[in-house]
């Protein structure tokens, strides 16, 4: 699907992430249409923040597991299933069954190759359950699995959501935007990455980003210091903090924040990790900020795993002179939001700042706020609404439509309805 800018990639490095095909602009994937300009007036613009895109985190030894979490988890561990993990659970598998069922089960029932299947049998024996999920804890982090209510909803969302997420740190809710960027960026760059990451954390944004050099440290210190949280999704374990120059930050970060991966405890950093978790940056975000980063920059793979995920992309614009500003200008051709302050992203997003939030909500009539106070931050049904406001059916609807049109409230394609509020 080309782009609304006369048929361009997205920005033309040809850069990205095997198997994505390039996808034009498109809104979050709850609207699915190709964003227009003209979207950032009236009702479209306002939706407020709150827990309605919240990114529920387990924090040091916080997660509640279902039972079935721990064989997931052990199973996420043996090689053979690395890349069919997700396919297995997709098609019904229970992990106890798969732990524990034959090596003629995992080929007939599971349809496994007979080579695969013998060493996954053999590679079961060398990983206990218990012992691994007692590991975790013994760390001081969690896990959360695909099973779990603590795994992150809109990262469940994605076509490619890792089976099971390890963090430390903090439990951390709220809507959340990337700041991603240049490792080796000017001090333009830098500049703007403080700047913009502390006006989202005072907002009540939760920054996320890669922990690296350059933008994204920046933007976690910003986040930080403006007394807001930030999320740091590594190519490392979650024990293991790269790089280590960053040390006093990822202290800071462990108690106002969470570091986060999809790879095992001591995992140590390897080049290709660090594309790999760029999906997981983009898919637990709402949108992604590309700061300053030149054509081959990894920052375009995550823009890439932000379009694939019907996420919004925004750049901020830079010199024409600057190697380090070609990928951002780039994308700022082929169509992405262009990014001057915090308010361009609450624009591209759909969002606004928590004082605004507060003066609609004061407007609300008696019933409008009857039946805005029964959203806890999850897409509600028009029926669900009904059952929780006990109100009439008919009132309900007229009502929703209201708050729709005051644009405190947003329909999703599945007819549920969504909430925003501080």
């Amino acid at each position: 699907m080309s782009d609304r800018r006369g048929g361009k990639a997205l920005h033309g490095s040809g850069h990205r992430p095997a198997g994505l095909e390039r996808q034009g602009l498109r809104s979050p994937a709850e609207g699915g249409q190709n964003h227009r300009r003209s979207g950032r007036q009236g009702a479209n613009r306002a939706r407020g923040l709150g827990r309605g895109d919240a990114i529920p985190l387990p924090g040091q030894g916080k997660a509640v597991n279902s039972p079935q979490s721990r064989y997931l988890l052990a199973l996420s561990l043996l090689p053979s299933l690395r890349g069919c993990l997700s396919v297995l659970l997709a098609q019904g598998a229970v992990p106890e069954d798969l732990f524990g069922c034959s090596t003629r089960e995992l080929v007939q029932r599971w349809g496994l190759a007979g080579e695969r299947a013998e060493r996954v049998a053999r590679e079961r024996d060398g990983v206990d359950p218990d012992w691994e999920a007692e590991r975790v804890a013994t760390a001081g982090a969690g896990y959360s699995t695909l099973l779990d209510e603590a795994y992150p909803e809109r990262l469940r969302r994605t076509p490619s959501p890792p089976p099971v997420l390890y963090s430390l740190g903090e439990e951390v809710t709220g809507p959340a935007v990337a700041v991603v960027g240049a490792r080796k960026p000017s001090s333009y760059g830098l500049s703007v990455a403080e700047k913009l990451a502390s006006e989202l954390a005072s907002c009540g944004v939760v920054v996320v980003s890669g922990f690296a050099l350059g933008i994204d440290v920046t933007a976690h210190r910003a986040c930080l210091d403006a007394g807001g949280k930030t999320i740091a999704v590594l190519g490392s374990g979650v024990d293991v903090w790269y790089p280590r120059r960053h040390a006093a930050v990822g202290k800071r970060l462990v108690e106002r924040g969470c570091f986060i991966s999809e790879l095992p405890l001591g995992t140590q950093p390897l080049p290709f990790h660090f594309p790999l978790r760029n999906r997981i940056i983009s898919g637990m975000s709402l949108a992604t900020v590309v700061v300053e980063a030149d054509l081959n920059s990894g920052s375009l793979y995550t823009a890439d795993f932000a379009l694939a995920q019907g996420r919004e992309v925004l750049a901020v614009p830079g010199s024409i002179y600057s190697p380090t500003c070609r990928g951002t200008n780039s994308l700022l051709v082929d169509g992405a939001w262009p990014v001057r302050s915090a308010e361009d992203v609450f624009d591209a997003i759909g969002l606004e700042p928590p004082h605004q939030a507060v003066q609609r909500k004061e407007r609300l009539s008696e019933r409008e706020r009857a039946v805005s106070d029964v959203f806890d931050g999850e897409p509600l049904t028009i029926e669900e609404v009904v059952q929780r406001a006990r109100r009439p059916a008919g009132e309900v609807a007229v009502v929703l439509t209201l708050l729709e049109l005051k644009g405190l409230l947003r329909r999703g394609l599945d007819q549920r309805y969504m909430i925003m509020r501080t």
